[in-house]
């Protein structure tokens, strides 16, 4: 769900143009067989003791999130290496 927030952000900031309505854009990923993680407090409370090595908060709290739930996370974003946590994509 976080990163569907930051998508709608920006989107509707126009930092972000999709090829598709928003709502069209996301049953796309609905539909396809990934997880989707509703966000709740064990997230933020993990997302809360990560130290600073990244200061955008949707990339902070999947970080928490990955590190919480023992999960990958799927980036090209060379700052997440930072972290201990196992990443897809770098």
């Amino acid at each position: 769900m976080v990163s569907f927030w930051e998508i709608g952000l920006k989107h509707s900031i126009g930092k972000l143009p999709l090829r598709m309505p928003l709502d069209a854009f996301f049953n796309t990923i609905t539909d396809a067989p990934f997880q989707i993680l509703p966000l709740e407090r064990p997230h933020i409370v993990a997302a809360s003791a990560l130290p600073l090595h990244h200061r955008d908060p949707f990339d902070r709290m999947l970080v928490g999130q990955a590190k919480h739930e023992g999960m990958q996370l799927i980036t090209v974003d060379a700052q997440f290496r930072a972290y201990d946590i196992p990443l897809i994509g770098l």
